[in-house]
């Protein structure tokens, strides 16, 4: 036995938290203070799991999009010996790369008339580090363009979108520094055609940066130097130590910024509302400790007839304390150990399954550690290849007109995983639709096979197939295909009915997809009563009643304005979010598919995968 009796203790402390004694409140006050520390360090944990992931996400999009380190000449406007300065850097001990840079705002404009100002920023291609890091932000088109000295650019996401331009599409660049001639200051324009777009992942960027390969950047700012260093480090966290040895080394004429300085006001914002957080928190932990408290001292004053009895036998005054404090240990332990198992559950458990699906984060970089980058998704719906829900490998299709013989699709390839949004573009005729109903099992391919979840539909009968578009698959169409004799309740409940449910429970369920789609109250309304946005919701409830795990779409805005287009886009996405439907959606409209994962843009009857968020429409 240790000493001091922490055995006898303990068993007595045990014995008083399963003894419910004569006042009944004991034992309630003992789960009240279980459950507050429970949810409370349940709650502190998943609070801070969130934020620190939030920052974390936002620090790195930082060191992603942004140099470690900015060296600038004081009182000049640029750097004329930046090749020197950038030897003397490379030596210092962390420095990764360091290579001249260009920065000049600028004035985007197209031929239609679009106008956006941002900040053009030159960069040097011929240096691995630079290249790899630029490759990583792109979502469209190429560099190799800049890199070989073309007058080519990248534009950001955002300044792509804004201006309504692709890849391929030619913007007009003006600086505000122009020249003086005769009648005054001319600004300087140049022309370039758009190479690609990037994306570093937080709106500030992508909304004002693009990027021009030095020389040109060089030329378009009228600048024999550049402006100055940009500077990646081994370890992006040690940025404040090298940032002192780089000006040391080169002496008062030059100045130093790191990363951490440029961005300080918005990790202070980050830091504030983490402890805030913390704090609201801690306090519920704090109730449950009162809670506690309150029933020791409830717990006392019933056992102080033990207590007397323990004194006299030879209990000391230390030993009776503890056994009150092994109570109170016990319900905290018991609470804190709980409360973290739960709360390490949920963090696991969203990190694994996804449970709450929110927007990717896309091919960001992060140090690992070691100095080196990797590519990395934070709470991203993932999608495996060997995991594709539905596959068309090499789908070619025929139509014969007497001895003519038209060839739609020439050996098309599309993959569609679990939970993923694809768009699907290219001219009108080009077969978007016959690749839908090959997909959907409405038609069978000339060659080539359709895979469901790993079977192929070509070994499934005219049954299997129509199980199939019952249950897997739903269909929706440019032109509604309402039955217009029936309400919208009913139109929505025909797959479900065609599925031999009972009749109660197929109105309830149609009654729930309506409402989903926001037509709750418009059950019994025929479709010639409702708008065309309403008619394709109805549509859409229609293809989910029987909770398929993929929906085919085929130009589902085609008949509808730009803004009841935007409620269906709304829609889509809440579908894939909430219940992890797979769409793939045939589309003209550039808006649409700009917000899918990825696309297939059909040309000659083949389909050539777009990766990226922003979808380019040709």
């Amino acid at each position: 036995m240790m000493k001091g009796g922490l055995p006898f203790e303990l068993l007595l402390g045990f014995r008083y938290l399963r003894s419910r004694g004569q006042r009944t409140n004991l034992s309630l006050f003992v789960w009240i203070g279980l459950g507050g520390v429970f949810l409370g360090v349940a709650a502190l944990i998943v609070v801070l799991a969130v934020m620190t992931g939030f920052q974390d996400g936002i620090r790195d999009r930082i060191i992603a999009g942004s140099p470690h380190l900015l060296i600038f000449q004081s009182g000049a406007p640029g750097l004329d010996d930046a090749d020197r300065i950038a030897g003397r850097v490379k030596a210092i001990r962390g420095v990764l790369s360091a290579t001249p840079f260009v920065h000049q705002q600028a004035l985007f404009t197209t031929a239609g008339g679009g106008a956006r100002g941002g900040l053009i920023r030159g960069v040097d291609l011929t240096t691995p580090a630079v290249r790899e890091d630029v490759r990583s932000q792109l979502r469209q088109g190429t560099i190799d363009p800049l890199a070989d000295g073309a007058p080519a650019i990248l534009l950001g996401r955002e300044v792509a979108r804004s201006l309504g331009v692709f890849p391929g599409d030619a913007v007009t660049v003006i600086s505000p520094e122009g020249a003086v001639t005769a009648v005054g200051m001319v600004p300087k324009m140049r022309r370039y055609t758009v190479a690609g777009t990037i994306e570093i992942g937080m709106h500030e960027y992508d909304s004002s940066i693009a990027y021009l390969s030095l020389p040109m950047a060089k030329e378009f700012a009228g600048l024999a130097g550049v402006t100055g260093i940009e500077v990646k480090l081994n370890d992006p966290f040690d940025a404040k130590g090298v940032g002192r040895l780089v000006a040391t080394q080169l002496g008062f004429r030059y100045w130093v910024r790191d990363w951490m300085e440029m961005n300080r006001s918005l990790f202070a914002a980050l830091q504030l509302e983490k402890l805030a957080l913390f704090v609201v928190v801690t306090i519920i932990v704090l109730v449950a400790a009162f809670a506690i408290i309150g029933h020791l001292v409830l717990l006392v004053a019933e056992k102080r007839k033990e207590i007397g009895i323990l004194k006299a036998v030879g209990a000391s005054s230390r030993s009776i304390t503890m056994v009150f404090f092994a109570v109170g240990m016990t319900i905290g332990v018991a609470g804190t150990a709980a409360g973290a198992a739960v709360g390490l559950s949920l963090i696991w458990a969203q990190n694994t399954y996804k449970v709450i699906r929110l927007p990717s984060w896309r091919r960001s970089s992060r140090p690992n550690g070691r100095g080196r980058w990797s590519r990395w998704t934070c709470f991203a719906m993932s999608n495996d290849a060997g995991t594709a829900l539905l596959v068309g490998e090499e789908l070619e299709k025929e139509y014969r007109s007497g001895p003519e013989v038209v060839r739609v699709l020439r050996g098309a390839t599309v993959t569609i995983g679990p939970g993923e949004f694809v768009a699907l573009i290219g001219a009108s005729g080009v077969g978007k639709s016959t690749l839908l109903h090959l997909l959907g099992g409405l038609d069978r391919p000339t060659a080539g096979r359709v895979l469901f979840q790993g079977e192929d539909l070509a070994t499934w009968g005219e049954t299997g197939l129509a199980r199939y578009r019952r249950r897997d698959v739903g269909f929706v169409f440019q032109f509604y295909n309402l039955l217009g004799d029936m309400s919208a309740l009913e139109n929505a409940m025909i797959p479900a009915l065609i599925e031999r449910k009972p009749v109660r429970e197929v109105r309830e369920l149609a009654a729930a997809a309506l409402a989903e789609v926001g037509l709750g109250d418009r059950l019994n309304h025929r479709p010639g009563e409702l708008s065309g946005g309403e008619q394709q919701r109805v549509a859409i409830a229609r293809a989910l009643i029987n909770k398929p795990k993929v929906i085919l779409a085929d130009e589902p805005t085609g008949n509808l304005d730009p803004k009841t287009s935007e409620v269906i886009y709304d829609l889509f996405l809440r579908l894939q979010a909430e219940r992890g439907l797979a769409f793939l959606v045939a589309t003209h409209n550039p808006d649409l598919a700009q917000k899918a994962e990825r696309g297939y843009r059909l040309v000659e009857g083949r389909a050539r995968e777009i990766r990226g968020e922003s979808i380019a429409i040709g």
